[in-house]
């Protein structure tokens, strides 16, 4: 392509860029439905970091590795951009810096400019191509059925929703099992290019199960983060509203804010969508992370494995979490890419290690935890390699291993995370500090089980009271950890073979590899393993923060060794029976893992447990939110005595904050744990208690609404609607 077809081509792409922008602020200033919310989004998640990758000429990256890095830029300079003006528009006499025209113009300028600049960078030498999104028929025909699982997705879970009838629910889970089982039966003969996008279809369908799941937002903590981007809407600015670590996530503040200008949609459907899909790009990292190493089929299913995560199916109920966690995932991936530059990987490092930071402070600390460590072991590991090589006579720069992370890095990442901690967001450290103390307080009470939180679960207690169904999933849980550390195991006493020596040294691979592994994603990967057995070691490390959310964050580094334990178990089967079950062992556990995950599992015992699958049970009780008591919590913030209290169960106090907007409300502890008196105020009575009879403590245990009648009975009842009651 001589050059002036280049310059021609190049500004075509500028001018489709401008109208595109320009027809995002038309739909905007004239608000034009569905326009609007279309342009709005493709604009907020996919421009500002396409046009950043063009201004690094990163075009020999693969089309997956430029869809997910240019979601994780957009994100990061929303965020960013959110925060900078947070702070100068005050300065220049605007007291609403993130109002809807204040942030659509801001972005417009900042993605004008953007697109002049990737233009200039690239007159002479084109760098963007539709070539990546050509399919062949072959490859389209691999796509028909996966394209649907959205669809029934969305229509199966409104059909549950209407008529809490889950067939088609149940259905999607099959499907899905199955086209897992047929790709891995005919993977010989599948197309590498596909699974990336077969991927991310999985992901949007499983992910839409639970956010589509109710009218309103479901889970415990996201009531109070709902609340906070609320006020961050009514006072176009960002500040301390909930006076705690959240008010130092902009992921719940600033970030729906922005999304919201632009796209002016309900507010709770908005926070329940909006980061349910973005997190679904995070599995194409996980794929790329594992590809790397893997072969495709083996890297899809280490995928499916990470999809099959609780946290990631459950993505409804944390937004700062999972939106931290994909700009984790892609550090990591950035970290290992060997298609990056120096400065590329330092300038993608920074973006997303600083975006994690500002968008969840637990996830953030245990990325110190894990860039730290590895740090440490790699200086050691260095030091111990040039002394051998130095006594056997060994050329040292000839096996020269390069680390990406280094000091500078370990240094940068600190700083920021202390200034953010400690200047910006003073309540996050406060936090930090409270946890830590607790966590060493905690190691006195060592060996007191009921001082552990979730991981009591974990290591098997009161699981023998839990039916069969609870047993059944405990004993699949530890068998994919089981594979996990055989996979570790694996690698380690077969080091010379299976990891990289040097850059060069790929000699004597095993034919589950396709490359052995660099020696740094080792270590990080020993590192992330230490850090779960921590975590469930520790007594108060899983009462502050859930097990859960820090497998999911190992997992993004740990699942190819998922299936190379598989692989290990199988081959021990080989030897006796001179037949290859790879397949077979790979599949038997991770089907049985996402069956498991997904709810079916109890299903098939017949409990009532997963929320998308039942309009009844635990979960069902605990979280699902009825329009009746929406309108009770609105009605009452508008109607009652400001001086007074209000009063509710465990969750009903969450349902007050984000539906009600009370965001100071009493959880009635002393009355439900105790039955001791509680001063005169405003009961507010949940759907549970108003037609299940019984309410929730703290400890997640249910009472008999029967046995507190001594004290409803002295009360008035001021406003009743058949699925909430307020008492006065």
């Amino acid at each position: 392509m001589d050059e002036s077809t280049v310059k021609q081509k190049s500004f075509k792409y500028l001018l489709v860029m401008l109208i595109f922008i320009a027809l995002t602020d038309i739909s905007f200033f004239f608000n034009i439905s569905i326009l609007r919310q279309i342009t709005g989004f493709v604009f907020l998640t996919f421009v500002p970091g396409l046009l950043i990758l063009h201004i690094l000429k990163l075009q020999r990256l693969k089309m997956a590795e430029k869809f997910v890095i240019s979601v994780g830029l957009s994100i990061a300079t929303l965020l960013f951009t959110g925060i900078i003006i947070n702070f100068i528009y005050p300065l220049l006499g605007y007291s609403t810096p993130l109002s809807p025209y204040s942030v659509v113009i801001t972005l417009s300028v900042v993605t004008v400019i953007l697109t002049l600049i990737a233009y200039f960078r690239n007159r002479t030498q084109l760098n963007f191509t539709m070539d990546s999104f050509q399919l062949t028929i072959k490859e389209k025909s691999y796509l028909l059925f996966p394209v649907l699982f959205p669809l029934i997705a969305i229509v199966g879970i409104l059909w549950m929703n209407h008529y809490s009838n889950n067939s088609l629910v149940i259905l999607l889970i099959s499907l899905i099992t199955a086209y897992i089982v047929f790709l891995t039966v005919y993977s010989k003969n599948t197309p590498e290019k596909i699974y990336p996008p077969i991927i991310m279809c999985i992901s949007v369908a499983l992910v839409l199960l639970l956010a589509l799941r109710s009218n309103h937002i479901l889970g415990a903590d996201i009531h109070t983060e709902y609340y906070v981007f609320l006020q961050t809407m009514l006072t176009g600015k960002w500040h301390a509203v909930a006076g705690s670590a959240l008010d130092g996530c902009l992921s719940i503040s600033i970030l729906p804010a922005i999304y919201q200008s632009f796209l002016h949609i309900n507010s709770e459907y908005l926070y329940k969508l909006l980061y349910p899909v973005l997190f679904s790009a995070s599995p194409i990292i996980v794929y790329l992370i594992a590809k790397k190493y893997l072969n495709s089929i083996y890297a899809f299913l280490a995928t499916i494995f990470y999809i099959s995560q609780y946290y990631f199916l459950n993505a409804e109920f944390s937004p700062r979490t999972i939106i931290a966690l994909l700009f984790f995932a892609l550090s990591i991936m950035v970290i290992f890419n060997d298609s990056l530059k120096s400065f590329e990987r330092y300038f993608l490092l920074g973006s997303f290690s600083i975006s994690v930071i500002i968008s969840h402070y637990s996830t953030a600390n245990i990325f110190l935890l894990l860039l730290l460590f590895t740090f440490l072991l790699e200086r050691l590991f260095h030091i111990f390699a040039t002394r051998r090589r130095k006594s056997s006579q060994i050329d040292h720069e000839k096996y020269r291993i390069q680390y990406n992370i280094n000091f500078w890095v370990m240094l940068s990442y600190f700083a920021f995370l202390v200034l953010w901690d400690t200047v910006v967001s003073n309540t996050i450290f406060r936090s930090t500090m409270y946890f830590f103390s607790e966590t060493l307080k905690s190691i006195e009470t060592f060996f007191d089980i009921s001082q552990r939180g979730s991981s009591a679960v974990i290591l098997g207690v009161g699981i023998t009271n839990g039916g069969l169904a609870r047993q059944f999933i405990f004993y699949i849980s530890w068998l994919a950890i089981l594979l996990l550390a055989v996979g570790l195991l694996i690698v380690l006493f077969n080091y010379r073979k299976t990891v990289a020596h040097d850059s060069a040294n790929q000699e004597n691979i095993p034919e589950f590899l396709i490359r052995k592994l660099d020696a740094e994603f080792l270590i990080m990967a020993l590192v992330g393993s230490f850090i779960l057995v921590v975590a469930v070691a520790v007594p108060f490390i899983m009462v502050g923060y859930d097990m859960q959310r820090v497998f999911i964050q190992t997992i993004v580094i740990l699942s190819p060794f998922f299936i190379i334990g598989s692989i290990a178990i199988a081959d021990i089967f080989k030897k006796y029976t001179r037949v290859n079950i790879r397949h077979f062992v790979i599949l038997s556990a991770l089907i049985l893992y996402f069956l498991s995950s997904t709810g079916l599992t109890y299903q098939i015992f017949g409990i009532q447990q997963a929320l998308t699958l039942n309009s009844a049970g635990a979960d069902y009780d605990e979280m699902y939110v009825h329009d009746q008591e929406t309108t009770a919590a609105a009605w009452l913030n508008s109607d009652r005595d400001q001086s007074l209290p209000v009063f509710s169960d465990f969750y009903g106090s969450y349902r007050l904050i984000s539906q009600g907007g009370i965001f100071i409300s009493d959880y009635a502890g002393p009355l439900i744990e105790k039955k001791a008196p509680i001063s005169s105020g405003y009961f507010f009575l949940r759907y549970t208690g108003v037609v299940n009879g019984k309410i929730m403590d703290q400890y997640l245990q249910w009472h008999s609404l029967s046995d507190y009648q001594d004290y409803f009975s002295k009360l008035y009842i001021i406003y009743s609607d058949g699925g909430a009651t307020v008492y006065y």
